[in-house]
This record gives C-alpha cells, structure tokens and sequence, in this order.
C-alpha cells in the first residue's frame, strides 16, 4: 500500500502512479547489505546466533537487556530512531520501539529472519487478533518515491525491520491508510496481546501520574506518552521540545529539579494561591494509639493502654512541594482496662484532659519534616505523642531505600508500593542521637502503612506498628512491646486554618509558644526500681552463700538472690556497704557478703571492704582473701590498678597472691576493651610473679577416705546490659538484662598403695538465673514487665587409675536432668 499526495490508497500490493511516481522495488534494490533484526550478531560469525537480548530476556523478563555482542547502544538506539515517513505509522512506530526494550516480547511479534542466509523473500509476523495470535506473510518489496522510503524506516543504515513490520501492519488491517485511523494503544495489544490502560494526566492529579509510573517503571511496563498541544501556545514543538501528537516510549523515571522546584510528587497550593489539593490537602484523621507489654511468649496478660482522639490538618502555606503545616489535636483521651485480657478499654483521668485542643506545626518539604514547632514546656509524654503525629507525615512517593531523621531517630528506610493506593514503609538501624546504650539482644521492626484514596489525592489511612523484644530469646527470656497508630481520614476541618503568602510570614506568625524543636523523641531517666531495698537483698544473697559444706551451694535460689544483690550494690554508696559488712555476725556470713562484694566489683564497693577488711595488713582476716578470689571474676575496670597495688604492697602473702591472680584476670578481661590499663598490668605481672608462688586452686581438699571437701564457692556475674528504645506514640522503654551463676566444686580422692590404684570425683553444681526487666515510665504511672530464667545443670566426673602392672586410666562423665523455669510478670 502507499499513498499519494491526492490522498487515494492502495492495497499492499498495489502499484499507483502519482508525481512523482512511487516504485514497488525489492529490499535488496535498495540496499546491497540489508539487515533484519539478528543479522547484527552475523556481522563477525559465518553461522546464525540468536541474539544475546534475547538470551538476556530468557533468564529476566523484568530488567533492560544488554545489547547483543556487536550491537552497540549507538547501533540499538538509532534502529529504533525512527523517521515515519509519507504513509507510516507512528502509532506502530512508537510500539515496536517500547517492545524493544524488552525482546522477549518482540521477538514473538517479529521472529528473526536474515538477508544472508536461508532467505527466501518471505517474512512471517504475528499479531494478537481478538484473543488468538495471527500470522502475517508478506515479502520484500516495499513503496519508494526516488529511490527512497515513504514508509517509516529506521536511522540505522540498511536496517528494514521496521518498514517490513509496518507492511505486514498495514496487510493485517487492508491498508497503510487503514493505520492511520488507530491508535498507539491498539498497536501495544496487537504486537504484545496485553491488557493496556489509559491515563490522561491533565484530567488526574500528579500524584496519580506520579504513582502510575513509580508501580510501571520498575516492573518493565510498556509505557507510551503522547504529549497534547499546550493552550496558548502553537507550533510544531512544545517548549519542553516533544512533538504534539507523537507518541514517546517512556523508559526511566527520575526526580528533576527546574525553575518552579522539584517536580510535584504530591499536588498542593500554588504560588497563587489556589486551593491545596493532593495528600496535604486540609483533612481531619481518627487517632488511635495503643502500646502493650508482655512476655515474648505469652499472647494474654498484656498490660498497656490506649490514646485517642481526632486530629485536623491544613496547610498554611505551600508552594510547589514545600510545605508549612497546621495540626490541631483534639480531645485526646487516655483509656485503660483491667487486668483481665476482654475487658474493654474505657476513658480514664489523666495529664491528657487538659490539652482538648492543642496546635503545633511542622515544615514539609519534598516528603521530609525538616522542623517542628513544638512547645517545649509541654509534658514530656504529650511532646512524644506530637512528635510520633508529625512523623507519620513523612512520605516519600518514590520507591526505594532513604535515610530519614523522626521520632524513632536516624533511620534507614525502605518505601515499597504494594499497589497503586498502598505504600509500605519499613524502618530499619534506627539510632537515637542521645542513645549510647547497648543494643545487643534486642530486635525491632517498625513498618508503615500509607492507603491512598481512589484518585491518589490524598492520604486516607496511615497504620503504624512496632515490635521489640529484647532479652534472651535463645532461653525464652525475654519481653516483648508492641505499639501501633492508626489514622484514619473522616473527613475535612470545621475552621478554615489562614493562609500567608510566605514562609517567612507564616512563621512570623506562630504562637510565642512554639518553638523549633527537634524531632527526635525526647529521653527520659532511667529510675527502674530496685525489687528489694539493699539490706535485704544483701541479707538473701548471704543466707543462700553460707552452704560452705560439701553438697551445698551452686543452686538457682543461690543465683538469683546473688543476682539481686548484684543489682541492688550498683548504686549503694560506700557508706551503706561498711555498715552491711559491720552488720555481719560472724565469719561465715562475712565470707558470703565478701563473695557478693567481690562480683560487683564496683569502686564504692573496694573502698568500704580496704576500709573494714584491713587488706594491705598483715593480720587481714580470711574473708579478705574469698573478697579477691570473687573480684576475679568481676569485670574491675575502676578497681584494676589498685589492685595490683595491693599484689605488691600487701603485707599478708595470701593476700598479694589473691591480689595478683584477680588483676591478672581482669587484665585479661580489659585487653581488648581497656588496653591501656591492661598493658600497665601486665607490665607489673612480668615482675611481682617471678617471685611469688601462686596456686592455680585457692584451696585444696583436706578429707581423708571418701569424704567429699569443699573446693570452690563463688558467684560470677555473666553480664549487663541496658538499653533505651523510642516507642512511637508512647515515650521511651528502658529495658535492663543481667545474669549471673553461682558455682560450687566438691571433689574427694582416694589411694590405695596395697591395691595400686587411685580414685577421685569432682561435683560441679551450677545455678543459673537470669532475666530482663522492662519499664515505661509515664506521667501517670508505668508499664512494667520482667520475665526471670533458671536452671540448675550438674556435671560429675569420676577418674580411676590403676597402676598394679599396666598403667590404665577410667574416666567417667555424667550429667542429670535439670529442668529449666521462667517466671514472668507485668502489672
């Protein structure tokens, strides 16, 4: 088919005369080298090869295909720079060219042939014809006027894919005329079978356009632009240089920044002042918050409460993506239940029912909250909650991985669109500025929920939820703290907030109040309080150390009463330590508080036992040395140095040999932590152990027969830890782990020179307790859940020698069942 300038058409095969007249010649009298898609990969191989885009295409439908081996990307983008020519398509044009990008697709509708070899003048299409595939045949000759093309062909040289696809096109519908009465939409389906929808942007709002592309780009969507003549403005060209009327394969999507700013992700006010329209537009939103505690393994008993009200907002001033916003909190409400899992949540008195309607601000920018306008001399609780509102705001319609500073601190975060309407939000390696604690042990998730209405105009539900657990999870020992925050769109403000026509006036404006703050959620102290006041904890750890007889010590009530002794010393002062260890009525009971003192390890501690237990003197009592052997096995940071001081200026040799092996353990401790302190140590060791004999047992048995003897009693802290976690919508969970174990070693032995053999047993009982404590600590009280873990394992090792003639040696290893117990409470 071809047409002339009168107008009049002809079928495919046709001939016309027209002035000048248009020749039918052979592909092959206009070119001496042809080319169909796939001869490039012939060009240096003397056998056909598949082309590597569409290898490429096989193993990922999703991604751009890299070009095949000789093609290059100049070679690739002038085949499919298109001329349409006199009679050509660019409908036809405009699909082949986005089929290209992915040559899977094309491929099915335009097989490849070759000019070189096998060829026969034939070439074969397919076409997706009212839901079935149809082949098209048609041969090589095409419609010239001069010597040259009137139908669409290719920039690159000799190539007459394009013009022999747009033949067997024009065949399927009668002829290239017939071509011109569709559409770039109808060509896609005919050349891919898939389903294509169409968007006329000016019609919708930006953030639709804006979605619409984030989803397809990604993805590998064949999408095609068709721009429309600007009003006002004629030509050939638009400003932006695009053709009215043309079709453009859209390939990539990017943020750009011109004249009037970043291109609008989300619509809103113009510099003129029109009404905000898009997800910042005026709207009041349901909230509803609730935060609970419990045990990671327990589903009932939670403890937690809920808060809810209403919030309005409305921009005050925006222009382009930059944005100042009013809130308005209204009517907030602290709800609680009983302590039974199906009661309800009911309203109660509290901090909150003075602040019924309450404003602040916050500076939107490109989807980022760069200040919020807070005032400060709010309670701490209702300046977290107003922090955790803005956050929630802070959206970015781009997929991808960010970094954003809110509530929860420096976080990295991921956006992922599940659909048109829902974006996913996951926040991940959040770090609070003023956070130094430790974050072993704990794991969090924190995920976003953002439901966009129909026409993406707007935000109509945001859903917010957090999941912590921190402890020993491998021992099922820890808490868990679940927090979420709905907001709901129900409708638009009663009031009308003003409007300014600046930034600058707008901010002038604010009440005196408020003042910029950061967004971060505010710390507060940590007063978790101790379960048992120091004495008694003191007095419990000395009741279970005083089992110094042979099958005695080293059980969980042993391990957990030293554990809460270890906790309870940490902030006793010096002064109440003297006075427990002047409290003590013998030796037995001072020799336990002394193992006590010595696993705490803390400097107030040290202090009062040099004072009460003259340890540099001669006559130190017993106790003094059990104070150094437990010091061992503390971490002794503050206390290292004077403890080798005391290796060598004691006077009570047992003492210095106590004093010696305690810093060197601790040294070993510190190398990597403190490696000053440990390479003074070690410096001091090299000289004060040549002269000195230390055994590696403190004490030897003494019993004779069978009798077992008490070798080893101690107590060894395994660890501390603290952390702080920002809680959305609720303020900061300060959450403490600590463990401990107390150890107790029996052994006996037995030689017989009449029989020539020896025997000897060693007992090892070992108590173990740990646990996790939790505490959110409000205006109006606090949320409190611990969960406790112990265990009592025993290990006997049993070795007989017998050396009548032959040396032979049985050594026998045995352990008993122990159960393991957790404990777990909230209130």
């Amino acid at each position: 088919m071809v047409a002339c300038s009168g107008g009049s058409s002809l079928r495919v095969d046709e001939t016309v005369e027209c002035n000048p007249p248009s020749l039918i010649l052979f592909v092959k009298e206009l070119s001496a080298r042809p080319r169909f898609l796939g001869d490039t990969t012939l060009e240096g191989s003397a056998t056909p090869a598949p082309s590597s885009r569409l290898a490429a295409q096989s193993t990922d439908d999703h991604a751009p295909d890299k070009q095949t081996d000789n093609e290059t990307d100049e070679e690739f983008a002038a085949r499919w720079s298109i001329d349409v020519g006199e009679v050509g398509d660019s409908n036809l044009c405009c699909a082949a060219a986005a089929l290209a990008l992915t040559p899977r697709l094309l491929a099915r509708a335009a097989p490849p042939h070759s000019f070189r070899q096998g060829y026969t003048g034939a070439f074969r299409f397919q076409f997706w014809v009212w839901g079935s595939w149809r082949w098209v045949t048609v041969d090589d000759r095409l419609p010239t006027r001069r010597g040259r093309l009137i139908t669409s062909r290719s920039a690159l040289p000799h190539d007459y894919t394009l013009p022999l696809l747009e033949k067997a096109y024009a065949k399927l519908y009668g002829s290239y005329m017939s071509l011109r009465e569709g559409s770039c939409a109808r060509a896609l389906q005919d050349l891919c079978g898939g389903v294509v929808q169409s968007f006329a942007p000016p019609r919708q709002s930006p953030a639709l356009l804006l979605r619409v592309l984030n989803s397809a780009v990604p993805r590998a969507t064949l999408l095609v632009l068709t721009p429309q003549q600007e009003k006002g403005i004629s030509g050939s060209r638009m400003r932006n240089g695009l053709i009215p009327g043309q079709p453009y394969c859209v390939t990539g999507l990017a943020r750009v920044r011109g004249e009037a700013g970043l291109a609008r992700s989300v619509a809103g006010e113009g510099a003129e002042g029109e009404e905000c329209a898009g997800a910042l537009s005026p709207a009041t939103y349901s909230v509803e918050s609730m935060v609970l505690l419990n045990d990671v393994s327990r589903q009932d008993k939670e403890v937690g409460y809920k808060i809810a009200g209403s919030l309005d907002v409305q921009p005050v001033w925006g222009i382009d993506s930059d944005f100042l916003l009013k809130f308005t909190l209204n009517s907030p409400k602290l709800l609680a239940r009983g302590k039974l899992v199906t009661a309800d949540y009911l309203p109660i008195k509290s901090i909150w029912d003075p602040y019924y309607k309450t404003e602040f601000y916050a500076h939107w920018k490109n989807g980022i909250i760069t200040d919020a306008y807070l005032n400060p001399d709010e309670v701490t609780d209702i300046l977290n909650y107003k922090k955790s509102l803005i956050s929630l705001f802070q959206l970015q319609i781009i997929d991808g991985e960010h970094n954003e500073i809110d509530v929860s601190g420096d976080c990295s975060v991921l956006y992922d669109s599940i659909s048109m309407q829902v974006i996913r939000k996951i926040k991940t390696k959040c770090k609070h500025p003023n956070m130094k604690d430790s974050t072993e042990g704990i794991t969090s998730r924190r995920l976003t929920r953002y439901t966009l209405s129909e026409k993406l105009d707007a935000i109509d539900e945001v859903h917010a939820e957090e999941l912590h657990t921190a402890g020993y999870k491998e021992l099922n020992a820890a808490i868990k703290a679940r927090v979420w925050m709905r907001l709901r769109r129900d409708g638009v403000p009663r009031t009308t907030a003003t409007k300014y026509p600046d930034l600058e006036t707008a901010l002038a404006e604010l009440p005196s109040n408020l003042k910029p703050v950061a967004l971060p959620m505010l710390m507060t102290d940590d007063i978790l309080d101790d379960e048992l006041s120091l004495e008694e904890a003191i007095n419990g750890a000395v009741v279970e150390g005083e089992e110094e007889e042979a099958g005695g010590g080293g059980s969980a009530r042993a391990a957990q009463a030293g554990l809460r002794a270890l906790r309870a010393l940490r902030n006793a002062t010096q002064d109440r330590i003297a006075a427990l260890l002047r409290a003590q009525p013998d030796a037995r009971s001072l020799t336990a508080l002394c193992r006590v003192l010595g696993a705490a390890g803390n400097a107030h501690a040290h202090v009062a036992v040099s004072l009460e237990l003259p340890l540099a003197e001669r006559d130190a009592p017993p106790p003094a040395t059990e104070y150094l052997h437990a010091l061992a096995l503390a971490d002794t940071p503050d206390v290292l140095v004077d403890v080798l001081r005391l290796g060598t200026e004691a006077r009570s040799e047992v003492v210095r040999e106590a004093a010696l092996l305690a810093a060197a353990a601790g040294a070993a401790r510190l190398a990597n932590h403190a490696p000053h302190v440990a390479e003074t140590v070690r410096d001091a060791l090299s000289k004060q152990l040549a002269r000195c004999l230390a055994q590696l047992l403190g004490h030897v048995w003494s019993g004779t027969g069978s009798t077992p003897t008490p070798v080893l009693r101690a107590l060894q802290p395994l660890g501390t830890r603290s952390s702080t976690l920002p809680l959305l919508a609720a303020g900061v969970l300060h959450v403490h782990c600590d463990s401990a174990i107390a150890l107790a070693l029996d052994a006996q032995a037995q030689v017989s020179l009449w029989s020539r053999t020896a025997l000897s047993e060693l007992e090892l009982r070992v108590g173990a307790a740990g646990g996790v404590r939790g505490e959110l600590r409000l205006v109006g009280g606090a949320l409190r859940a611990h969960a406790h873990h112990t265990a009592e394992p025993r290990l006997r090792v049993a070795a007989h020698l017998d050396f009548y003639d032959r040396m032979a040696l049985c050594v026998k290893v045995s352990t008993e069942d122990h159960v393991r117990r957790l404990a777990t409470f909230s209130y």
